[in-house]
């Protein structure tokens, strides 16, 4: 949603969820199978943006739904927050 949109100025909120899948696994990195993590992993995101002439700033918040790790003991769920910094063209 754009809250201001303008030439030099610009303002949005956006909400939604998003779903993450493992690519790839550097087993040497932490000593790990593909095994022990789930095939994908449900998140739901929120985040505001200001743009600000050519510069544009973000920050987001992911809330996890399910376990990165593919077990029942503990909590693995995702709680991250995301700041983004860019250039407009």
């Amino acid at each position: 949603v754009d809250l201001i949109e303008g030439k030099r100025l610009g303002l949005r909120a956006y909400t939604g969820p998003n779903v993450s899948f493992i690519l790839d696994n550097d087993e040497d990195a932490f000593d790990t199978s593909d095994a022990l993590y789930n095939e994908f992993i449900l998140g739901y995101n929120a985040g505001v943006g200001l743009d600000i002439g050519i510069f544009t700033v973000d920050v987001e918040h992911e809330w996890g739904l399910s376990n990165a790790f593919d077990s029942d003991l503990i909590d693995s769920r995702n709680n991250r927050l995301f700041l983004s910094v860019g250039l407009l063209f």
